[in-house]
């Protein structure tokens, strides 16, 4: 099923891009007018209109393209470092469980009953989360 997706995922990126290149060089054709803008004080040598609209638009992807991605690979290493934390913190919290002599085995036989929040916040999506939360530690994560 997986690979179903990834196949239909590629056909469509390849499809919307020739669907693009073929509405680019159509606006092209039908704008040959010569045009030699000026770009910063540069003058850029005389070529069609519909070339020069085909080049910002792809620019304009381009740039739209590197900012995502830059924006998104900031997040995954904040979400990394948060992943880290929280690893940390149930670490902390596991070998306190261990300092108290309860195992996993004892907690169990207690049964549903000493866990009645985490129960209800996993049975209930809507429901608000009644565990406690780790705390954002105080230094940053670059």
């Amino acid at each position: 099923m997986a690979k179903l997706l990834r196949l239909i995922k590629r056909l469509s990126f390849v499809i919307i891009v020739l669907a693009a290149l073929i509405a680019g060089a159509w606006f092209a054709s039908e704008n040959p007018d010569l045009v030699a803008p000026l770009l910063f004080g540069l003058q850029l040598p005389k070529l069609s209109l519909g070339l020069y609209f085909s080049a910002c638009i792809a620019v304009g992807v381009l740039v739209a393209f590197c900012w995502n991605f830059v924006y998104y690979q900031r997040r995954i290493l904040g979400l990394r470092a948060e992943i880290r934390s929280l690893k940390k913190s149930l670490r902390k919290a596991e070998s306190e469980l261990d300092a108290t002599g309860d195992t996993k085995s004892d907690l169990s036989e207690k049964g549903a009953a000493s866990v009645p929040a985490a129960a209800d916040s996993v049975n209930e999506p809507n429901a608000p989360n009644k565990l406690a939360q780790p705390q954002p530690s105080a230094k940053g994560h670059g």
